[in-house]
This record gives structure tokens, sequence and C-alpha cells, in this order.
């Protein structure tokens, strides 16, 4: 991973730049959700354009890197930013064709709706139209570098950190470097923030 600025701000998202989005042609119509379909690894951009290819909006986080190859050739290569997943717009009668499509796993669930007691069809991950326009307008942002983590703390969760004097021990997430780095910090007024950096088996949400 690319070196970060410590004193610019952090937000918990995607790691790196532009994403491809690919509109198949609007056989779906825009108002309907979108879902996470779960793929055979290095398999992301070939379901993408096959969907598409059937006309389904489909998108898959990717950004673009120039390697350097022998002889000093440069060329520009698309890297999967999220492995395994791709987005796809669609509407309860479409899922058979999409499951049936080639290095398809499954559609994602979302344990939470599960717990819910949720039909089968309203347990499925999705992600709202506004939402995904948003994460997709981050994405190209080629001057601006995009972070993801898997991490389930967001930066403001208050935390404690397993090994601290539990009578004292409220901290507060203020960095989130991808999903190797998590800092907690303690806001001291007039001087600003002392944080430290803290393993994430460390640290408890309170």
């Amino acid at each position: 991973m690319p070196h970060k600025n410590m004193e610019g701000p952090n937000i918990c998202s995607p790691n790196s730049t532009p994403a491809t989005s690919t509109d198949g042609g609007g056989a779906v119509p825009n108002h309907a959700p979108w879902f996470l379909l779960w793929v055979k690894p290095r398999a992301e951009k070939t379901v993408r354009d096959n969907l598409a290819r059937e006309g389904f909006e489909t998108f898959a986080a990717t950004k673009h890197e120039t390697h350097i190859w022998r002889r000093g050739e440069r060329r520009k290569v698309e890297k999967v930013l999220i492995p395994s997943i791709v987005f796809v717009r669609m509407e309860q009668q479409d899922r058979p064709a999409i499951e049936r499509t080639l290095n398809v796993h499954s559609l994602m669930y979302d344990p939470a709706r599960k717990k819910e007691g949720k039909s089968n069809w309203d347990t499925l991950a999705r992600i709202s139209d506004d939402d995904m326009r948003f994460f997709q307008q981050m994405l190209r942002q080629e001057e601006a570098e995009v972070n993801f983590t898997s991490s389930d703390f967001i930066i403001g969760d208050y935390v404690r950190i397993l090994g601290f004097d539990d009578a004292h021990n409220k901290a507060q997430i203020v960095r989130i470097f991808d999903d190797s780095k998590t800092y907690v910090g303690l806001r001291v007024s007039f001087l600003g923030c002392a944080y430290m950096q803290v393993p994430l088996d460390r640290i408890a949400k309170l």
C-alpha cells in the first residue's frame, strides 16, 4: 500500500482509484436496487461484462495502474479493488438468469435482514441507488485515493481497548487505513488529538 498522509481526513471506504461501470442498455428500470454478487476470484470483470451484454447495469470497483514491464515498457492495467464482488441492478424476476451466469457463485445475503425474519428475497444484501451513485463518483475522482476496509468500525465509533483499565477505558476511532492499521485516540482540549495504532483484535465497541 502507498504511504498515507496522516494529516488528511480519512474515511472508512474503498482502496483506490477509477472504477468501471457498465450500463447494459437499460433493460432493468433505473429505480431497481443494486445487489451484490459473489463471483469466482479474478472473474469480476468477465462477469461484469457478460451481464452488461445481457442488458443489465453492472459495476465492478477497479483502479487503473501503470505497470512497468521489461525493457521499460509502460502499460495501464485495470486492477480489481474489491475482490470477488460485482454489483448489479436487478428486479426479482431477473434473479434466476443472474444466478445462472458463468462464474457467479451466489447473491450475497444481509445477516441483519435474516435476523428480522424477512423473506428470502428481502434478506439479500442491497445498496440504495443514491449510495451506489455516490460510491461511483468517489471512484471516478482520479486525483483522490480511496481506501477500503472490511472492518466493522467506522471513524467516530467509541471503543474500549482490551488490556486497558476498564474503569478509564473509552477511546474513539480516529483513523482507519485498510484492514491492518486502525488508530484510536483521545481528544485533548485545546491541544488536539493523541492517538495510537491498535490491532483490531484488541478493540471492542462500547
